[in-house]
């Protein structure tokens, strides 16, 4: 039996991209050192479902669940043989998947199939702190969808919770920051903790390009979301990110003071983590309003100048240049024009 297996569950939008591309592409230094990082896609997600056989999981696939199964199913036959051709002394599977609210069934079947591979478990997670989290969420949200949500106020607590108390291995919890990572970096840091003899200099580093838009960028692409800039979507929204990156003043979205002490205040979990997780955020202060002004604050945000600071002026200019430099928006532009 392969000594520790080591799930990393993310959660999203904590480097877990570039851990696990860095990951995938080191597989050969990873097996001379003894490690396996299963050959499953540069992520696990397709694991999921064979190891929870979660019911609500299968509910919200879009193949039919019998083929996800079995596709998933295979999948895990496929790590089991790399771990009998192998013999490892770890595995790491990571997915950002396994950060939910499993239930009871789902974290017996997923704490029955490790377990039978490995005689330790060690969940490792990162998590952003609230308004960090409550950003990147918004920004994942507009990409797809008009509106936006915030996470849920217990989202730490509900999804860590079950994992604590499963009895499936240990837990090994850390900040996502840039100050508190090894080398405020996240392979560094994931090495450190769970890897310290393996020298990061063998592995194969993988970058990701960097995808964040300012907050003029999100306030645009909500309001192409909306239709109240009348241009196709699919076109536009690459028009808008390559703007972005090439106009003066680009700048990382910032939250509105009070708009961060609301979501700060609004979290219902933050006194769990520091006593079941032992783990706290810096710079937190939700005695800075009460609990109803953050609850009625949160509740009535509704487009990104609410919760960003967003500049007029260049978000006028990012769209000036939107539809001065993209050849599909001119030609609609042109048709406008015309039937006016």
């Amino acid at each position: 039996m392969t000594q520790r297996l080591i799930l990393h569950i993310g959660h999203p939008k904590t480097g877990t991209t570039t851990l696990q591309k860095t990951l995938q592409a080191s597989r050969p230094a990873l097996l001379d050192a003894g490690i396996l990082y299963p050959d499953a896609g540069h992520n696990h997600n397709v694991l999921l479902p064979y190891l929870t056989s979660e019911a609500s999981i299968m509910q919200q696939l879009e193949s039919s669940p019998s083929e996800v199964v079995k596709k998933s199913s295979d999948k895990w036959d496929g790590v089991l043989e790399e771990v009998s051709t192998f013999n490892p002394n770890t595995i790491i599977l990571s997915s950002e998947s396994f950060f939910r609210d499993l239930g009871v069934d789902a974290l017996s079947n997923l704490s029955s199939r490790l377990k039978s591979l490995a005689s330790e478990v060690v969940i490792a997670a990162y998590l952003r702190e609230p308004a960090s989290l409550a950003l990147s969420r918004v920004q994942q949200n507009i990409k797809l969808k008009p509106n936006f949500t915030l996470p849920p106020k217990d989202y730490y607590r509900a999804r860590l919770a079950p994992y604590k108390t499963s009895g499936l291995g240990s837990m090994n919890v850390r900040v996502f920051d840039r100050k508190a990572l090894k080398e405020g970096d996240i392979v560094e840091d994931f090495l450190g903790q769970h890897l310290p003899d393996l020298d990061p200099k063998k592995l194969s580093r993988h970058k990701d390009a960097n995808t964040s838009s300012s907050a003029e960028a999100m306030a645009l692409i909500q309001e192409v979301q909306r239709k109240e800039r009348s241009f196709p979507w699919r076109k536009v929204s690459f028009a808008i990110a390559n703007a972005d990156c090439e106009l003066d003043g680009f700048a990382r979205p910032r939250m509105h003071e009070h708009i961060r002490h609301a979501i700060q205040t609004r979290c219902t979990d933050l006194d769990w983590l520091k006593d079941e997780i032992d783990l706290e955020f810096s710079n937190i202060d939700t005695g800075a309003m009460p609990c109803s002004e953050a609850n009625q604050l949160c509740d009535a945000l509704d487009r990104i100048e609410d919760i960003c600071v967003v500049d007029t002026d260049r978000k006028a200019a990012l769209w000036s240049a939107v539809c001065k430099n993209h050849t599909p928006i001119r030609r609609l532009l042109r048709r406008v024009w015309n039937k006016s």
